[in-house]
């Protein structure tokens, strides 16, 4: 297995042929994959992956365009341009079920699995604060929201598809259920609102992070222009902690363990809070903030928790690898390193893009040697007005898996395993293997068996004696003791 990261950038505005590579996915290790897209530039957060096995997609809001490019993995050029209401300035997927979609297959038999399948629903946020819900497999707009006053900047879905959170350069952010978005709601008097709305910022969202926990446990990161860090739990919509920093922030990532937060900063550079901090005075690890504590950070004049690898230029998007080791970042002028959190060295540089770097998302990737099919099942198209809400007279479209024909017990199979296994107790070489057994108990033996067996009888009799005159000396004394 990889780790494969892909970023692209907000594109040129003399590219008029849209001719350009705006974006990449390479290997954070290695230099083995390397995939271009072409006329893939987006606004921050307009871009959105469903895997990276063949028949996954890669679906990116054109900036300055109502259109949604739509890209098969591993591909270089856009399959479909889908046109869409209005530019969108913000994308996220969210999942199908456990049993229906899972992010990575990965089996040693893979004709069952059909190569059309998509998460459920893709849910873009556009330029007017509007919020759309289309399905995927059947392109219908089950939903459309006036959510936010001004452009939405960021859309992000829990891991278990129960609630979308939405944010907005009107400083606010907005928690909905995904189910009141897609459900069938025949009355027309009913109003689907958010179940919360977060108010407490003063200037424009830039990111937010939702935290890959359990549903109990699911908490949400917010950062804004007015120097902000905020968490929130996401089930009680209460607000848990708020750090404050004396520059702008741009960019957000967590590790996925929960230690530590890592922010992009405007002046290009990249500051790490641990969550968890060692007492002073007792030495035991303890959380920093918590119910509704403001912590107020101070500079970090040795480093000690910051990168500067960027300054002075923005850093407009953080990612970190699967174990946390390693941050992947990107600037307002299109640079991408890979840096060691731990010793906050730079450990690899990526192929610049020459502009503003929107999206960085770090993915699994299986095989290195996967075969892009060229022809693909195309998605269907977007719909620009709601659908019908009568669910009967809706189309999906979804491919099944081959059958799995496997028999129950295949005869010729089991005498290729015994006979694998037979081998591995045959001698095939010319080693001569055969075991000599010889007497142990020859002359010299005999003979030292006898020195050593004087030597156990000599101290044995010594340890005896010393025994007796012990036990004599002790009965002496027990006797003085008597007669006093």
């Amino acid at each position: 297995m990889e780790e494969v990261v892909y970023y692209n950038c907000e594109g040129f505005g003399d590219d008029k042929n849209s001719a350009q590579v705006n974006g990449i996915a390479t290997s954070i290790h290695s230099q083995s994959h390397n995939l271009a897209f072409r006329q893939s530039s987006s606004y921050p957060h307009g871009s959105a992956i469903t895997g990276t096995n063949p028949g996954d997609r890669v679906f990116v809001a054109s900036k300055g365009k109502a259109l949604i490019s739509v890209y098969t993995w591993g591909k270089e050029s856009p399959d479909q341009r889908i046109p869409v209401p209005e530019q969108l300035t913000a994308l996220t997927l969210c999942p199908n079920s456990q049993e229906l979609y899972t992010e990575n297959f990965e089996s040693e038999d893979e004709s069952n699995i059909p190569k059309f399948r998509l998460p459920y629903l893709l849910i873009g946020g556009g330029v007017s604060g509007m919020i759309y819900t289309w399905e995927l497999n059947s392109g219908l707009l089950l939903s459309v929201k006036e959510a936010h006053y001004q452009s939405i900047s960021a859309l992000k879905t829990t891991n278990d598809g129960s609630f979308l959170v939405s944010a907005g350069k009107d400083a606010r952010i907005l928690i909905w259920k995904i189910t009141d978005l897609v459900s069938f709601v025949k009355d027309d008097d009913r109003v689907i609102k958010p179940v919360h709305v977060i108010s407490d910022n003063t200037l424009e969202i830039t990111d937010i992070f939702i935290n890959n926990s359990i549903y109990q446990d699911t908490k949400l990161y917010t950062v804004s222009r007015d120097c902000t860090i905020r968490i929130y739990d996401i089930v009680k919509f209460q607000l848990l902690s708020t750090f404050i920093i004396g520059q702008q922030i741009e960019s957000i990532v967590v590790d996925s363990a929960d230690r530590a937060i890592y922010i992009g900063l405007s002046n290009g550079n990249i500051r790490q809070i641990n969550i968890y901090e060692p007492n002073p005075a007792t030495n035991i690890l303890e959380a920093r903030g918590g119910f509704g504590k403001v912590v107020t950070l101070s500079e970090d004049h040795q480093l000690t928790n910051t990168l500067t690898h960027h300054s002075p230029n923005a850093v407009t998007s953080l990612a970190l690898s699967l174990d946390g080791s390693l941050i992947i970042s990107g600037d307002s002028i299109g640079k991408v390193t890979v840096a060691d959190v731990v010793s906050k060295q730079v450990v690899k540089e990526l192929k610049e893009l020459g502009s503003k770097i929107t999206n960085i998302q770090v993915i699994n990737f299986y095989k290195s040697n996967q075969i892009v099919e060229k022809t693909q099942k195309a998605i269907p198209q977007f719909k620009r007005i709601i659908s019908n809400k009568n669910p009967k007279e809706q189309e999906v479209v979804y491919q099944i898996g081959e059958d799995d024909e496997k028999k129950l017990f295949d005869i010729d199979a089991h005498l290729d395993r015994v006979a694998q296994e037979a081998l591995q107790f045959e001698n095939l070489t010319t080693i001569n293997s055969e075991v000599v057994m010889t007497d142990a108990y020859d002359g010299s033996s005999s003979e030292k068996v006898q020195e050593l067996e004087g030597k156990v009888t000599k101290a044995t009799k010594a340890y005896t004696d010393l025994r007796k005159m012990y036990e004599d000396l002790y009965s002496e004394h027990t006797k003085l003791l008597e007669n006093q």
